[in-house]
């Protein structure tokens, strides 16, 4: 999630810009080549940067990966690292094609993506080479990267006749709305991503293990949610442009209920299914997650259910001030609670104490802003 952060917010901003323009019938593809041509050119700073930290990363970060030469660890960090940040320029496509309410080529161009990186791995696997694990990650990470790049580029060509005049304005009208957007970034991975932080620090590796496998469970049926959300963002963010915020809350709150719905569904499915899925993804691993833990889980994604929903409607009109109080407040209550959580009732607390870190903040803080703007917007029609 951190390289996601290398796009500096232009993706999403540049969504919402999208989205106005087509409710206002306007022209946005200068928008777009110049912003892609911010975006690729701090990507390739970022790059370089990251070039020369690799050998510090490596030794840092990667010390316990005895079985590989550090030359090779070296090799491999920059190979992905670069190529994740070539990735989250990229990605600025994916953003464009949802503004335009074309999604499905961006469901299209990923799932053409994970083939043909899988198809890469799987030939250099087979090839039995000293440096395969160089080459998988090259492959891999590379294709990601290039794929979407490569339709980026031809975006920017499409748009490239740009005036200078236009260039300054185009740049002083969103860099607030960049810049916003890139700071929402850094917070929200703040509050997601210091769970395995405190795993790893306060319980052994088979806890570990046990989690990461059901957060990758429980994130592939959150993944359709979020889709579905990415997908919904853009027209809620022509509605609000024609302020219509009061469709806006029908439709999240119709979405939320089906979201919630399904995660209770699935996690029920999870509970009677997971020694079967445990044979499969880890057969040679014996997990026991503990009984709490799995309802733990079902109980937090439909807190994210909620919360994400009413986030994304407010993202969708640009309207981001409550976060910035809001989610440096829920880092700290998140970390506290899963530290708390896992020194009280084990691995069931890291889920529970995200949750409660949810409740506590963003869960009734958005909500709230989403109708303060409908109320807003009817006092002034």
């Amino acid at each position: 999630m951190w390289f996601t952060l290398a796009d500096f917010g232009i993706s999403t901003a540049l969504q919402n810009k999208i989205s106005e323009a087509r409710a206002n019938n306007q022209q946005y593809e200068q928008s777009i080549a110049i912003w892609s041509i911010i975006s690729i050119f701090l990507a390739t700073l970022l790059a370089i940067v990251f070039w020369f930290l690799a050998p510090y990363l490596s030794d840092n970060l990667l010390v316990k990966f005895i079985g590989i030469e550090e030359q090779r660890r070296v090799l491999s960090l920059r190979a992905m690292g670069i190529f994740s940040i070539a990735l989250a320029a990229g990605s600025l496509i994916y953003k464009i094609w949802y503004g335009e309410q074309r999604g499905y080529l961006t469901h299209i161009c990923q799932l053409l993506t994970t083939l043909l990186g899988y198809g890469a791995i799987w030939i250099f696997i087979q090839s039995k080479s000293e440096y395969s694990l160089e080459w998988c990650i090259i492959a891999w990470y590379g294709l990601n990267a290039t794929i979407p790049l490569i339709f980026l580029l031809s975006r920017i060509h499409k748009g490239s006749k740009l005036h200078q005049v236009k260039v300054k304005f185009e740049i002083n009208k969103m860099t607030k709305s960049v810049f916003g957007f890139w700071v929402y970034g850094i917070m929200a991975a703040a509050v997601l991503q210091m769970d395995y932080v405190l795993i790893a620090t306060l319980v052994g590796p088979e806890d570990l293990i046990t989690y990461n496998i059901f957060v990758r469970i429980f994130g592939l049926g959150f993944f359709l949610f979020t889709s579905i959300l990415s997908a919904l963002w853009p027209i809620l963010a022509e509605r609000a442009a024609k302020n219509e915020n009061h469709e806006n809350i029908r439709t999240i709150l119709n979405h939320i209920f089906i979201g919630i719905l399904f995660v209770a569904v699935f996690t029920y499915l999870i509970s009677l299914t997971y020694p079967d899925l445990l044979r499969i993804l880890s057969p040679s691993i014996k997990i026991s997650p503990p009984p709490l833990f799995i309802l733990a889980m079902g109980f937090y994604y439909c807190i994210r259910v909620w919360s994400d929903a009413f986030s994304v409607l407010l993202q969708s009109m640009g309207k981001l001030r409550s976060f910035y109080y809001t989610l440096p407040a829920q880092a700290a209550i998140s970390v506290t609670s899963q530290y708390f959580g896992l020194r009280w009732i084990g691995l069931a607390g890291v889920p529970i104490g995200m949750a409660i870190s949810f409740i506590l903040t963003i869960a009734w803080v958005a909500p709230i802003h989403a109708r303060s703007q409908q109320f807003k917007q009817t006092s002034e029609s």
